[in-house]
């Protein structure tokens, strides 16, 4: 049975091989046509059994298309669909930025800028010491479209920390980001 859907991700493409869905494919192989039609801002290309479906450049939506399959000779028709293809956007490259490496009285906080598909809510960030102790937990903010945390070098008990190297580390969606934070006192 023919999906009612296809879904593929905005600047690629999509091969769906029709031939899958046909119970009877060696009597009937040799004899169809595949035409595709009613659509407006998907691009198919036919080859056989098989279409490809591809949109414009960072084109994004839905989209209702028919599919027909009939005897070569189009006397005799075969089976009708319309199916929705969605085209989704792709998920932005995920990494962690830092304003600064280095706190100090000049740089008295480093922000951390998160670009991620991920809501703020699935994000935990954390602030090590060398040991890879806590000593505390980064809040995660939305600022626009963009995620972010701010640490002011300061423990989870809002008391200033020692001069030294600390490491942040940001789980998201089970992966790991981490690096190194100076704090110049």
């Amino acid at each position: 049975m023919l999906p009612l859907s296809f879904e593929f991700t905005e600047n690629t493409d999509l091969l769906i091989d029709f031939g899958d869905y046909i119970t009877n494919y060696d009597e009937l192989a040799s004899g169809l046509l595949l035409t595709i039609y009613d659509n407006v801002f998907l691009e198919t290309e036919v080859y056989e059994h098989a279409v490809v479906i591809t949109a414009p450049h960072n084109y994004t939506g839905d989209e209702n298309i028919t599919i027909r399959l009939d005897y070569n000779d189009r006397a005799h028709y075969f089976a009708e669909a319309v199916i929705l293809v969605r085209v989704k956007p792709e998920a932005p490259e995920e990494r962690v930025n830092l304003s600064v490496h280095t706190i100090s009285s000049a740089n008295p906080e480093c922000i951390f800028e998160i670009n991620t598909g991920e809501e703020k809510d699935k994000i935990d960030g954390y602030i090590l010491n060398r040991s890879g102790k806590v000593i505390n937990e980064l809040i995660i903010t939305e600022n626009g479209n963009k995620k972010e945390a701010i640490w002011n070098a300061k423990d989870k008990n809002s008391n200033n920390v020692s001069g030294g190297f600390y490491i942040y580390k940001f789980l998201i969606n089970k992966r790991v980001y981490q690096g190194s934070i100076i704090v110049a006192r």
